[in-house]
């Protein structure tokens, strides 16, 4: 039984490693282009919830086995999302750190990080799947 769980880890480790490795791949290419498609951005998009599969088992060790996997609702989902954003908030003029966490004061917490720091300021994104939210949803935001 400990081979096969050892086995088991081994797999998990590749995969993620295959997973990281090609976002990486991807993401460089992405930023090579003078011109981005559609395209492109469905792959960037596959890529980033791949890795969202593997940072809920990095934070929390659920594995996901379709974490190689980018499901089209959810690219499609992500894409519309990112059609809205204010890409000029997020423009920095100095200083851009992606997913920053704080070092050891960070487990004082229990684990506070960011999504980013543009500048001097601190940027945590939040969505929700309600479309209408009342007073007490948008206090906690």
């Amino acid at each position: 039984m400990f081979a096969d769980n050892g086995e088991r880890r081994f797999r998990r480790a590749a995969l993620a490693d295959r997973v990281v490795s090609h976002a990486k791949v991807a993401e460089l290419e992405y930023r090579s282009k003078r011109r981005v498609t559609a395209k492109d951005q469905s792959c960037l998009a596959a890529h980033a919830l791949r890795l969202a599969k593997l940072d809920i088992y990095y934070r929390c060790g659920e594995w996901d086995d379709t974490c190689a996997l980018a499901d089209p609702a959810d690219m499609k989902e992500l894409l519309s999302l990112l059609s809205i954003v204010p890409y000029r908030v997020f423009t920095p003029s100095r200083k851009l750190l992606l997913n920053p966490n704080f070092a050891s004061c960070s487990r004082l917490v229990g684990g506070a990080d960011a999504d980013l720091i543009v500048d001097d300021v601190l940027i945590d994104v939040k969505t929700i799947k309600m479309r209408h939210s009342n007073r007490r949803t948008s206090i906690n935001f």
